[in-house]
């Protein structure tokens, strides 16, 4: 979580990325991916998170 913290000012979303990152604390206990993938040139990651 330390990294989510020091994101620059230009990354979208920074802020709140960051409040996440303090909500957590260390770390999840679990993540699992769901599916990642880039049909027609997209990107796209599905995942669950449990803090």
């Amino acid at each position: 979580m330390a990294t989510l913290s020091t994101l620059p000012p230009r990354v979208l979303g920074r802020a709140a990325f960051q409040v996440l990152a303090g909500l957590t604390g260390a770390g999840p206990q679990s993540a699992k991916e769901l599916y990642r993938g880039a049909p027609y040139g997209v990107g796209y990651f599905v995942g669950v998170w449990l803090p």
